[in-house]
């Protein structure tokens, strides 16, 4: 797993490094080592969360294509 790939997946989707980890429950300066590879593993509970949310953000994303939904909710 490439944890950079991760984090910029949830930045892609419209998120920041701090909605990250708040969703993480970790803190921001965390997501920006594993971003800049500063870190090169989160611990278990981490990873599990950051592949969890990034599935859902994932989801989200293709659900709102498919739908022609915009990020705000309005119509595209």
């Amino acid at each position: 797993m490439k944890w950079p790939d991760t984090i910029q997946d949830l930045l892609d989707s419209g998120m920041t490094q701090a909605q990250i980890a708040t969703a993480c429950d970790t803190g921001q300066s965390h997501i920006s080592a594993l971003l800049n590879g500063k870190r090169k593993h989160p611990n278990w509970t981490l990873g599990e969360r950051l592949l969890s949310l990034r599935k859902e953000r994932m989801s989200m994303s293709r659900n709102n294509e498919s739908t022609g939904v915009a990020e705000s909710g309005a119509a595209a």
